[in-house]
């Protein structure tokens, strides 16, 4: 980042003035080269008919002060080395050399002053003092001392900017280099003196020469953006903009020369396939190659022309060179497309969030039903299992009680075998058992119809319940049916209402710039009654005084002739 205050015209301008002017000469000039020169190779590189626009060249100015031979520079440094040499002597020099130059001039009733024409305007130079600070050199075991620091930094400051070769030593390799003694014989200068190196005889201005080259060269090396600020006047006030001041600055840093060259050129340049990308939604059927730009641009700008009646735009090799007219046409284009497009894919977006919505209810009553299956199931498989278990204890209780019934028989055997005479007790108990077996007979087949009845009523209650779970999920789906429609009714309101709600407040906004208005046409009136007012009560005031004066001025004049008359008397 390159910070330039810019030129520096005071009313003593001096060497330190010279300096900072030629400093912003030698970057003009690279901001010519880099701003009308490339644009203009651009354009021819691209095959886009062009006409030259001339800007101001102040190429004349620069050779004036740093050529190698009559140069300002040079006059300078070899006025420093004459015997007994001065400013006025440099002065004569100057004369001598650029009399018929015509970015130099020097009124010869001003033997101290002289001008130079600047491309920002014309400087006048007071020449005292030039050469003691031309020749402003460090002594040498400074310079020696810096040059051996073992800061990097401190250590560049004192090197020759403009040496051939970089001869850059580290400070331990700079302390290491033995000196020479140089006894007073031989030095003439007295006893441990060191003559002077040839880096420290170097004046400011060839030094600042070339530190100016150097930075010359690494800008040309660069990619350079240029930020020009303008100061709008000279008490750093807000709001507060003095147009010469501020016109004289556009002038000078080359604005108006750039906005012809804009006005005159195109300032929207893309590649094909940017301008493809961007614009793809307006070209419809054409190509997506130069051709098909081409004819697409011609058809959609078709009737259109800029202020000055050029052309709209070019076609190049490699880029579209557009201008800003055109630019906004196919912006409005393409704001207009893609609003149509918004619009249809938002219908396609609520209609796959809907069916969304919907597959999701659905696949929750299907896992409902699912659900309730299998609910059934379990419930069908307890209960038969409880059955099963019942049915299992009533076999057992069976199969005990026949268990009693036959040992009760080889009982009432074994007592006829045994007691034969007891017939009439045996013959009762066989008549008995053969009606309890008769009986349990009967309560056995009582007891299976009981069950074929209750396995019939268990199977109806489930043909019951199927029937009323087929009801309720028609009737959710009746209800998710109007529970969308009703969010659709209040989806139309909520934009409805939101529409009623932007036209109150666009209407409450004209309201208030209406206000606003008159509030600022009530201000203006009511600081215009009081400027009016001011000036009357100035005037007044000023009438007053002068009142006051001419009747001090009379009564200063009574007295003196009573003072006159007094002394006649």
């Amino acid at each position: 980042v390159l910070d330039i205050y810019g030129f520096e015209i005071f009313e003593h301008n001096s060497l330190e003035q010279f300096c900072i002017n030629y400093a912003n000469e030698k970057l003009h000039q690279q901001f010519n080269e880099n701003m009308f020169k490339a644009e203009q190779k651009e354009y021819t590189a691209e095959g886009v008919p062009w006409e030259e626009i001339k800007f101001k060249d102040n190429q004349a100015c620069i050779d004036m002060i740093e050529k190698g031979y009559g140069g300002m520079c040079t006059l300078l440094d070899e006025e420093c080395r004459v015997p007994k040499g001065n400013d006025k002597g440099f002065l004569a020099r100057l004369d001598r050399a650029h009399a018929r130059n015509p970015c130099f001039d020097h009124d010869r009733r001003d033997q101290d002053v002289f001008s130079i024409n600047h491309f920002a305007g014309k400087v006048p130079y007071n020449i005292e003092s030039w050469l003691d600070k031309n020749k402003d050199t460090l002594n040498t075991d400074v310079v020696k001392a810096m040059k051996t620091s073992g800061h990097n930094v401190v250590r560049e400051f004192f090197m020759d900017p403009t040496a051939a070769t970089d001869k850059r030593h580290t400070a331990d390799d700079a302390l290491k280099v033995p000196e020479k003694k140089v006894s007073a014989r031989h030095s003439g200068r007295g006893r441990g003196s060191v003559r002077p190196s040839r880096d420290n005889k170097k004046s400011v201005v060839s030094k600042f020469k070339g530190y100016l080259g150097n930075l010359a060269k690494t800008l040309a090396a660069s990619s350079r953006h240029y930020v020009r600020c303008i100061k709008p006047n000279d008490t750093k006030a807000a709001l507060d903009f003095e147009s010469v001041k501020v016109m004289t600055q556009l002038a000078c840093n080359g604005v108006f020369e750039s906005v012809a060259l804009r006005k005159a050129g195109f300032s929207n340049r893309l590649e094909f396939a940017h301008f493809v990308n961007a614009y793809f939604s307006c070209m419809g059927n054409h190509s997506r190659d130069k051709e098909g730009i081409k004819s697409f641009l011609t058809s959609f700008l078709e009737g259109t022309e800029t202020e000055e009646g050029g052309v709209l735009f070019a076609i190049g090799h490699t880029k579209v060179f557009v201008r800003d007219e055109a630019m906004n046409k196919l912006a409005a284009k393409q704001k207009e497309m893609w609003e149509q497009y918004v619009v249809v894919l938002q219908s396609y977006i609520r209609r796959a969030t809907v069916a969304k919505e919907f597959a999701r209810l659905k696949e929750m009553d299907a896992a409902a039903v699912v659900f309730q299956r299998h609910i059934r199931v379990y419930r069908a498989q307890q209960q038969l299992e409880r059955y099963h278990q019942e049915d299992l204890l009533k076999k057992k209780r069976i199969r005990l009680l026949q268990a009693y019934v036959r040992r009760s028989m080889a009982v009432s055997e074994l007592h006829v075998l045994v007691a034969r005479d007891n017939a009439a007790i045996t013959l009762q108990k066989h008549v008995r058992v053969s009606l309890a077996v008769a009986d349990l007979e009967l309560r056995r087949q009582a007891y299976l119809e009981r069950l074929e009845q209750e396995r019939l009523e268990a199977e109806r209650l489930a043909r019951e319940e199927a029937e009323r779970i087929e009801r309720e999920r028609i009737e959710a789906e009746q209800r998710a049916k109007e529970e969308a429609e009703r969010l659709e009714r209040q989806k139309i309101e909520a934009e409805q209402r939101a529409k009623e709600e932007a036209e109150r407040l666009e209407q409450e906004r004209l309201e208030a710039e209406q206000k606003a208005k008159e509030e600022e046409e009530r201000r203006l009136i009511e600081e215009a009654e009081a400027e009016a007012k001011r000036i009357q009560e100035e005037a007044e005031a000023e009438e007053r005084r002068e009142r006051e004066e001419a009747e001090a001025a009379e009564r200063k004049l009574r007295e003196e002739e009573e003072k006159k008359v007094a002394r006649e008397e």
